[in-house]
C-alpha cells in the first residue's frame, strides 16, 4: 500500500514522464508506464520497511522526503534505474524491463555520512532478501596524507592517500558540510596544505576504494599544532627511521591491521625509552598508552609521547612490515610493486603517485580493441580490468622541477593508463640523447628538447624515455612550470632525476 509520501513522489514521477515526452523522448505517460511506477514505489517502500525492523534508529525514518531522478545510462536498454535522495540517504533501484509480475529489484542503500550501507533484492511479491556484510568500524586519529580526486564514477569526489606511499587510500567525505567545504579547498592541494591530518570514523565492507571509507570531522594542515590529546590502548610496532640526519626522533609507531598508518614516537622517561629501543625492528606487537601532539617535527608531523606500555602476547593482527632503507642516500624511501616487480627510491622530498585504468581502447562500435573475455560484460569490464591489472600499472614521481613514471608492459601504448607527456604544442623541437644506467644496464634515452620562445619551463622544457628489455617504459623530464628556467631545472631537477631512475631495479 502506497503511503502519502509514496504518492507525493508517484506524482513526481508523472510529471518526470511529461516532461520527458514533451521533449521528444517519448509519447508521455501510458498505463503500463504508471503500472511500473507503482510497482517500484512499492518495491522501495517494502525494502525500507524490512531495514527499518532489522536496523532501527540507524534506518531512514518514515518522515523523509524522497527525490528522485532516472539514473539509465543515455541508450541502455534492457533495465531501467532510478535514484531517490533525502536527508543524506540514496537509495538506488535497477529492475530489469520485463512484466511486472517477473520483476525483482535490485536496491542498495547507503548515508555516506554515517557509513551505512545496505543491499538487497525485492521481488513483485514483495519479498525482500538481503545481501552485503556488516559495517565495521575504525577510528582515524591524525591519519596523514594527501586529499586528491577520485576516478570518475567511484561514488565520492575525494581519496585519503596515505602517507608514505603504500599505506594505503580510502575515500573521504566530510561528517557535515563544513567538513565537505575543507575536503573540496584541500583536494589536490600544493604548498603547505597538500598534506593534512584526519580524523573520523572509518567505515569498512563497503563499496568504496577496497570496501573503505573515512567520514572524517575534523581536519588538520598549515602550521597549526594540536593540543595533546590521550593515547589509550594503541596496538602496533616500533620500528627504525631511516639512516642519516633528520628532523624529529628517529623510529616511528605503525599501527597493526589494514591501515598501518605511522607515527612519531618517544618517551621521555629514561627507562621507558631504553625498553621501547629493545623491542624495535623485532616486530613485537605493543599496546601503548599517553598523548600526541600533532604539527611538530616529528615522523608525519605526529609524535606519540609514550607513558607506559604493555606486550601484545600471539597477536592475530596483520603487522606491517619493516621498511627497507637500502637507498644510495640517506633517508630515502623505497617503492616496491609487487605485482609488476620492480623497486625504484626516491627521496623524501618528492612525492609519489600510483595510477591505475583511466579507460580502454574501443573499436567503431564502442567495443573494447580485441572483445571482451569469456564472462566479462561492457557493464563489468571496467570492473574486470581493475580486478586484473590493480592500481599500479604507473607510477609519477615528482621532484621539484622535474617528474619520472614508469609505465609497465601491460600499459602498451598508454591502452590503460595515461602515463607521461602526450603533447608538445606549437614549439621548435631538437632530437635529445643521454645514456644512464638501469638495472646494470647501460642505456640511452632519447627524447625532446621543447622551446617555444622563452626559458621558463612552461616555454623551454625537456622529455627523455627509455624502453627496457621486458618492455618498461621510463619518462623524466622537468615540468612546464612558469616560476623556474629551463636553467633551473638542469643545474637543480634534473641531476636528482639521474640518480632516482638509477636506482631501478627488476625483481624477477
Amino acid at each position: 500500500m502506497l503511503n502519502k509520501n509514496s504518492i507525493k513522489l508517484l506524482g513526481l514521477f508523472v510529471m518526470l514522464f511529461l516532461v520527458i515526452g514533451a521533449c521528444g523522448r517519448g509519447d508521455g505517460i501510458q498505463e503500463e508506464d504508471l503500472t511500473a511506477l507503482e510497482a517500484l514505489i512499492t518495491a522501495r517502500e517494502e525494502a525500507l520497511g524490512f531495514v527499518r525492523v532489522q536496523y532501527g534508529d540507524d534506518a531512514p525514518t518514515t518522515e523523509i522526503v524522497w527525490s528522485a531522478e532516472v539514473t539509465t545510462p543515455e541508450g541502455f536498454v534492457g533495465s531501467t534505474s532510478y535514484r531517490f535522495s533525502g536527508d543524506g540517504w540514496v537509495l538506488d533501484i535497477t529492475y530489469p524491463i520485463v512484466a511486472p509480475e517477473a520483476a525483482i529489484y535490485t536496491i542498495e542503500l547507503s548515508n555516506p555520512s554515517t557509513g551505512f550501507n545496505w543491499q538487497g533484492q525485492v521481488d513483485a511479491q514483495g519479498q525482500v532478501t538481503e545481501r552485503g556484510a556488516e559495517i565495521s568500524e575504525v577510528n582515524a586519529n591524525a591519519w596523514y596524507g594527501h586529499i586528491s580526486s577520485a576516478a570518475e564514477g567511484s561514488g565520492v569526489d575525494g581519496l585519503l592517500v596515505l602517507y608514505p606511499p603504500g599505506v594505503g587510500e580510502l575515500g573521504l567525505v566530510g561528517a557535515n558540510e563544513s567538513i565537505e567545504a575543507e575536503i573540496a579547498q584541500l583536494r589536490d592541494a600544493e604548498g603547505a596544505e597538500e598534506y593534512v591530518h584526519v580524523w573520523g570514523v572509518v567505515n569498512c565492507n563497503m563499496d568504496d576504494f577496497d570496501g573503505c571509507m573515512l567520514v572524517a570531522d575534523r581536519l588538520r594542515y598549515g602550521q597549526v599544532v594540536t593540543d595533546p590529546e590521550p593515547i589509550e590502548g594503541w596496538e602496533g610496532v616500533i620500528y627504525n627511521g631511516p639512516p642519516g640526519p633528520r628532523s624529529g626522533g628517529d623510529d616511528y609507531f605503525a599501527l597493526v591491521g589494514e591501515f598501518p598508518v605511522q607515527f612519531g614516537v618517544w618517551a621521555a622517561e629514561e627507562g621507558l625509552s631504553g625498553q621501547l629501543e629493545d623491542i624495535r625492528d623485532t616486530g613485537t606487537v605493543i599496546r601503548v598508552w599517553g598523548q600526541m601532539i600533532v604539527g611538530i617535527p616529528d615522523w608525519n608531523g605526529t609524535q606519540i609521547q609514550v607513558e607506559r606500555f604493555e606486550i601484545v602476547v600471539d597477536s592475530t593482527a596483520e603487522i606491517p612490515p619493516a621498511p627497507d632503507w637500502d637507498s644510495p642516500e640517506n633517508g630515502w624511501l623505497t617503492y616496491i610493486n609487487d605485482r609488476y616487480g620492480y623497486r625504484i627510491s626516491y627521496p623524501p622530498e618528492a612525492s609519489l603517485e600510483e595510477m591505475g585504468i583511466h579507460g580502454y581502447q574501443t573499436d567503431e562500435n564502442g567495443m573494447p580493441v580485441g572483445g571482451l573475455p569469456d564472462g566479462v560484460t561492457l557493464e563489468t569490464y571496467f570492473d574486470y580490468l581493475e580486478e586484473t591489472y590493480g592500481n599500479n600499472l604507473c607510477i609519477q614521481i615528482t621532484y621539484a622541477l622535474g617528474y619520472l613514471t614508469i609505465s609497465v608492459p601491460e600499459n602498451e601504448g598508454f591502452r590503460y593508463a595515461t602515463c607521461g607527456r602526450t603533447g608538445v604544442g606549437v614549439a621548435t623541437i631538437t632530437d635529445i640523447k643521454q645514456q644512464v644506467v638501469v638495472d646494470g644496464q647501460t642505456l640511452t634515452a632519447t627524447g625532446m628538447d621543447v622551446q617555444a620562445g622563452g626559458e621558463t619551463l612552461d616555454q623551454h622544457n625537456e622529455t627523455l624515455y627509455l624502453l627496457l628489455p621486458d618492455g618498461t617504459r621510463i619518462e623524466f623530464g622537468s615540468r612546464p612550470v612558469a616560476d623556474a628556467t629551463y636553467q633551473d631545472y638542469l643545474m637543480k631537477g634534473k641531476p636528482m632525476l639521474v640518480q632516482i631512475l638509477e636506482t631501478y631495479s627488476s625483481l624477477r
